[in-house]
């Protein structure tokens, strides 16, 4: 920020698997799914889902400031297809996939999220406004934690 006076875009992008996955992969140990810890499920945890977290946490202050912004953050494709050996990593990049999708709802009103959404938010006075009424500061709701998709938005 003190280089480039705003943030226009935020990326969380990290991963990692437990001890024991992709145990064919550079000579890995292969451990059972039960025999995995409170510790290994901690790390990749804290890795894969809470930075995600932590990064979007840290970016929405500087993006509501600058009036909007996006802020990416890698999955993968073993949210949606199960791999052998990595069922902590599968499930927290599903996690990634269910934190981005509320965050889109919770802070399109913003104009934080992708150029081609359209979020619906509350107003004071009840109704809802597209998302870029958000970017143009039509936006006079108190917060936007109830938006849901507008099916007649487009």
């Amino acid at each position: 920020m003190d280089h480039f006076g705003k943030l226009d875009v935020a990326w969380a992008n990290a991963g990692i698997i437990s001890r024991g996955g992709v145990p064919t992969v550079a000579g890995a140990e292969f451990v059972a799914f039960e025999d995995l810890t409170e510790a290994d499920w901690q790390h990749v945890l804290g890795v894969d889902l809470s930075g995600v977290v932590y990064t979007a946490q840290a970016a929405v202050p500087a993006l509501k400031a600058n009036g909007g912004g996006t802020i990416l953050a890698t999955s993968s494709a073993a949210s949606l297809v199960a791999y052998h050996s990595i069922a902590l990593y599968s499930a927290t990049k599903a996690g990634v996939n269910g934190l981005v999708r509320g965050l889109a709802l919770d802070l399109g009103c913003f104009g934080i999220g992708r150029s081609n959404e359209e979020v619906a938010c509350p107003q004071a006075s009840g109704e809802r406004a597209a998302s870029d009424a958000g970017r143009r500061g039509g936006r006079t709701g108190t917060g936007c934690g109830n938006a849901v998709l507008d099916p007649s938005a487009g």
